[in-house]
């Protein structure tokens, strides 16, 4: 609770900041700034937990309408459970047609986080970002048409988008292209190929498919060390299908010692995380996040600030 009044505080606090900059500042000292030196930093210090010195580094360049740096504090408001203020800061954002921060208001749409929940505004959210070369928004398009949440316009094919997402380096996109492409058996190897850069980009579902991979020797030679290591990875992420394949993994000891305690720990874990799934699957619908929602941000980790 503290915590939560503390956010709340230090957000009414950046308000009156950006207010106050906006007015401050000339356009010619904005330009001069180093937008993408400040914006590193600021990633930097929200992966260290420094979420207060990273809004301050940001206030001078979002005070100004600076569309990454709007959605650099949106990220950071969203992360603490400021919804409300993070749509906003992407509204302003939007209105740059910046295509990032259109996903993700996209997204909060979607959830009805801040905002009064609207799956067709997000749908168009999702639409208008592709459209606009974000990676984040190509993916969430595919899948919306893919789980019928829409229906696709002229050109727009879901295997399309995911390889274009694919191209960009995201790792969903990475992930879902090569899953399509696994699919035919001529190119399967150049599936495979995704499906371990996304695994390297630290996808954890892509990280448990290159493991299967690897133990059963599909594709690649059978190493069950390093399937082993993958699976630990993605279960740090919290992931349950890489809990569930790594007590496997430990209580038949392959490519790790035998470890039955902690193979039990791990499906206790399991079970832990699928009932509370099943108690927000009967939740009301706006308190459920739809599986399409912002899936970058499904990396492990504090998210990047940037693009």
């Amino acid at each position: 609770m503290t915590n939560t009044l503390a956010a709340r505080a230090f957000s009414l606090l950046l308000s009156a900041l950006l207010a106050q900059t906006a007015l401050a500042q000339t356009p010619s000292t904005a330009a001069a700034a180093d937008t993408s030196s400040i914006l590193q930093e600021a990633s930097r210090l929200f992966r260290e937990g420094r979420s207060f010195d990273a809004k301050l580094l940001l206030v001078p360049l979002a005070g100004r309408d600076v569309p990454d740096a709007l959605f650099a504090v949106g990220r950071i408001e969203e992360s603490e459970g400021m919804y409300a203020r993070a749509a906003e800061l992407y509204e302003r954002a939007a209105k740059q047609k910046h295509g990032p921060s259109i996903n993700n208001l996209g997204a909060l749409y979607a959830e009805g986080l801040g905002v009064p929940r609207d799956p067709a505004r997000a749908v168009a959210s999702y639409r208008e970002a592709a459209q606009l070369g974000s990676a984040d928004g190509m993916v969430n398009l595919a899948l919306a048409i893919i789980t019928r949440a829409t229906t696709a316009q002229a050109s727009e094919s879901p295997a399309e988008l995911v390889e274009r997402a694919a191209n960009l380096n995201h790792p969903v996109g990475m992930r879902l292209h090569g899953s399509t492409l696994m699919l035919d058996a001529a190119r399967q190897r150049l599936g495979f190929g995704w499906l371990e850069k996304a695994a390297g980009a630290g996808d954890a579902p892509a990280m448990v498919d290159v493991a299967l991979a690897k133990q059963r020797g599909q594709i690649t030679a059978r190493d069950f060390e390093g399937a082993a290591r993958l699976l630990q990875a993605a279960a740090a992420t919290g992931l349950p299908a890489a809990k569930r394949e790594l007590a496997t993994v430990y209580e038949l000891g392959l490519g790790v010692p035998t470890n039955t305690a902690e193979a039990q720990r791990l499906r206790r874990e399991v079970e832990i995380a699928e009932r509370a799934a099943a108690s927000r699957a009967q939740a009301p619908a706006s308190q459920n996040a739809p599986a399409n929602a912002r899936p970058a941000q499904s990396s492990p980790g504090q998210p990047n600030l940037t693009r």
